[in-house]
């Protein structure tokens, strides 16, 4: 008997975790067509999650979780992403009630109502300066080492001594601050979830991307980076053997299989302006996983090209010569031209206008532009675009 080969990803672990739920739905409502209508997707779509653990896109996932009344952090976990569920623990989707028809309806929602106080009091006290906000510890900032030409290895130290052009850089920022700044690694796919509890207070640098629901500020650009593409060279059986893409709209065709970080900025000009849906794309929690997936053979869902910014582009393919190519790697072809900047915690608005000053005064400074300019000769020339601000 044959196999049927799926064209999706599926998590067994879903799977076994949504049976009951589902089941418990057909059997109240006789079908998945509600809840299909509901999260947006088809019921056999919802048949196929069900039968074999189809993994929905993130927005899918959240809808399962409210309607079904499942775990929101378990579904992400047997989904394999790996952050936090953006949603509180204590949040439903209630029905229309009677009290709708009523002349009169109230529906007094208690951490709304806190977080309007607490927004009211907090504009109407004298605004907080870094030092306050820091009680007399250092101020944490989260490295983002998919940036990895940025500091003097590849590999985050054990011993969290980093070195390179970032770490001096944030040297730089913690004088002009008048703050010592600790620097700690954090993985790209934790950074919002560790900005957002407070456990670190900036991350950088970080391509400005929309907020997705977690309110995070960014600060001024310190550069802007270009974003390209890395090609797989070596066959796979699993893929169509396809010829390099010359123009961006050549990426709309769905044959090609992309990888992208999942919540970068790659990931939203997928979404955008290659018109790419969750489902037609393969989303990775990281820039080693991406690489995988157009380099190894024999794995899960292999792609053709890992959409990533320029740098790390053109430094893996030369690594790899054999195995891989930079593409749109050029002035005149880039995907886009991303602005990179300092990540803070949504609640510290008051520390935004302070960053962007000191980050002004170093632009404004011989040396910080010219550094950033001779990190790797002229690969960066065409793909780094350097801002310099004129103080006064």
């Amino acid at each position: 008997m044959k196999t049927k080969k799926l064209t999706f990803e599926c998590s067994n672990e879903l799977k076994q975790l949504l049976a009951d739920p589902l089941e418990e739905w057909k059997k109240k409502k006789g079908d998945y067509t509600e809840l299909a209508q509901k999260c947006g997707v088809t019921p056999a779509y919802l048949s196929q999650l069900k039968t074999y653990g189809r993994i929905p896109g993130r927005s899918v996932l959240v809808l399962l979780a409210f309607n079904l009344d499942v775990s929101g952090q378990q579904i992400f976990s047997a989904a394999r992403i790996e952050e936090e569920f953006p949603y509180l623990a204590n949040l439903t989707i209630t029905e229309k009630n009677k009290a709708a028809n009523e002349l009169i309806s109230l529906n007094f929602n208690t951490d709304s109502f806190a977080n309007l106080i607490r927004n009211v009091v907090r504009s109407e006290m004298h605004q907080k300066n870094v030092k306050d906000l820091l009680t007399g510890r250092p101020l944490r900032m989260g490295v983002n080492y998919n940036h990895y030409w940025l500091f003097g290895s590849q590999t985050p130290p054990s011993d969290n001594k980093h070195t390179g052009f970032y770490p001096e850089f944030c040297k730089m920022l913690g004088l002009a601050l008048q703050k010592e700044i600790e620097l700690v690694y954090v993985p790209f796919a934790e950074y919002r979830a560790k900005l957002a509890s407070g456990q670190i207070d900036l991350f950088g640098p970080t391509m400005i991307v929309p907020n997705l629901g977690s309110q995070i500020h960014f600060s001024l650009p310190i550069y802007r980076l270009g974003i390209s593409a890395i090609m797989r060279k070596r066959k796979s059986t699993d893929l169509s053997d396809l010829p390099e893409p010359k123009i961006i709209p050549e990426l709309r065709d769905e044959k090609y299989k992309i990888a992208v970080l999942r919540n970068s900025l790659p990931h939203l000009i997928a979404n955008t302006k290659l018109k790419r849906s969750d489902e037609s794309l393969i989303l990775c929690s990281s820039d080693e996983e991406g690489i995988e997936r157009v380099t190894l053979r024999g794995l899960n869902r292999p792609a053709h090209l890992f959409l990533t910014n320029s740098m790390t582009a053109i430094l893996t393919a030369k690594k790899q010569p054999k195995d891989l190519q930079a593409i749109f790697n050029r002035k005149e072809t880039l995907l886009d031209l991303a602005e990179e900047s300092i990540a803070i915690r949504p609640d510290w608005p008051e520390i935004v206008p302070v960053v962007n000053d000191a980050i002004r005064f170093l632009q404004s400074r011989d040396g910080l532009p010219e550094r950033l300019a001779d990190l790797h000769g002229a690969e960066a020339d065409s793909i780094i675009e350097i801002i310099k601000t004129n103080r006064n």
